[in-house]
């Protein structure tokens, strides 16, 4: 399918009557990043005689699907729908975000109970089913996720030792006035996991970053080929970039003791000292944390979540899908990239990308880390890996350099000298 007929479609749930399907968008924006709480879409369409249907076949509130080549990439509710009218014509532009929508917009009961003994799943199935009353599943197969949304199947990396959503949580309660998704996602963290709605709808997935995954797309710009050609460059635009702004060299974290009379403070820390040429410390004061695993836990969040900006491969490709394989681009997703313009060669993890649809063409920004870079959690038979998700003890990585982005791990090169 050549990637200018990439076909956007928005299925509309209503009992009003007439059409609920609809393709001739004329400017389509579908933006997703792994740790903006919900993914959003914007679509545009002149309302001519012919289409004129839509401002009222559309309203705000309703559930929406948006597909593209006949593939989910997001379902949930219509949060606003505008109709404008001028001198050039009548315009329709609908506006909505995914499942989880209601969950950012609404507060988290103060009077919750949580039991030490509830899990993680417990908690996600108390807020998001019973509380804010959405018809979803919980799971942690993230794999199932990134395959209804690519497409076409993506083998996921290989199962680790590690904490599960079934494990026991502490007892916390929601704060006074305290988002439903940011008590959430304050627990899960905690946890080492993050919460996103199921490119479908059906589910709300509770999962890590899977930076063992097959590589599902390539991403090339060579010199001396053509853009657009067979085997040749895809990339219009790219920016190769490395910046030690927010990044800390050690993180420690201070919690305080829930016994009473107790006054000794658990204390994390993560040392991420070879990923800077800086000594930059970070302190952080957690109340909620009560044992020193989880001060070493948010330590490792904390680091993680400043490294994802330490270096960054942005590129605009033409198209909605990988022009080879034509899986859709999505999030939690690995690609290949070879730029010899920018010096980057190896696999990368895609971190956020915008889809976008419009008379000027068809195009799919991307956003791409280091694999291993943004840490939710490691392995409790390993030590604190100090750059790869895929790092083994018979691999460790070279010193660092702040001359370049990055160094050699085993045999592959991320960043060209």
């Amino acid at each position: 399918m050549p990637v200018d007929l990439d076909e956007v479609t928005l299925v509309v749930q209503h009992d009003r009557g007439g059409p609920n399907e609809f393709t001739l968008w004329e400017e389509v924006t579908i933006a997703d990043d792994f740790l903006t709480p919900c993914q959003t879409c914007t679509l545009k369409v002149g309302a001519d005689e012919t289409r004129f249907e839509l401002t009222k076949a559309i309203a705000a509130g309703d559930r929406f699907q948006v597909l593209v080549n006949g593939h989910s990439q997001i379902s949930g509710f219509v949060d606003k729908v505008s109709v404008r009218s001028g001198r050039q014509g009548t315009t329709v532009t609908v506006t909505g975000r995914d499942t989880l929508s209601p969950v950012v917009d609404g507060n988290a009961d103060p009077r919750m109970q949580v039991k030490k003994s509830m899990t993680l799943e417990e908690l996600a199935t108390e807020l998001f089913a019973n509380q804010f009353k959405l018809d979803v599943s919980i799971t942690d197969e993230a794999a199932a996720h990134r395959n209804v949304a690519a497409g076409k199947p993506v083998k996921p990396g290989p199962a680790k030792r590690r904490r599960k959503i079934t494990d026991p949580l502490k007892e916390l309660r929601p704060r006074d006035n305290e988002g439903g998704f940011q008590y959430f996602t304050r627990i899960a963290h905690r946890s080492g996991f993050h919460a996103w709605a199921s490119a479908d709808g059906s589910k709300v997935v509770i999962a890590t970053p899977d930076y063992d995954q097959e590589p599902a797309y390539d991403i090339v710009s060579k010199r001396g080929q053509k853009p657009g050609a067979a085997g040749g460059n895809m990339v219009e635009q790219a920016e190769a970039s490395t910046d030690l702004t927010g990044v800390p060299s050690v993180v420690r974290v201070r919690g305080k003791s829930t016994q009473p009379g107790e006054k000794t403070a658990y204390n994390g820390m993560y040392d991420n000292a070879k990923m800077t040429s800086r000594y930059v410390p970070f302190y952080c004061v957690d109340d909620d944390v009560a044992t020193k695993a989880q001060a070493d836990q948010i330590a490792r969040y904390l680091a993680g979540k400043a490294m994802r900006h330490l270096f960054t491969y942005q590129c605009t490709v033409r198209g909605l899908t990988d022009p080879v394989n034509k899986r859709v681009w999505n999030v939690d997703t690995v690609a290949n990239v070879v730029d010899e313009f920018c010096g980057v060669d190896g696999a990368f993890w895609v971190m956020s990308r915008t889809l976008r649809k419009s008379r000027q063409g068809t195009f799919t920004d991307l956003t791409l880390i280091p694999l291993g870079t943004m840490l939710f959690d490691y392995p409790p038979e390993l030590e604190p890996p100090a750059w790869s998700g895929s790092y083994k003890a018979d691999k460790k990585p070279t010193d660092w350099n702040p001359a370049f982005a990055f160094a050699a791990l085993g045999s592959r090169r991320w960043y060209g000298s």
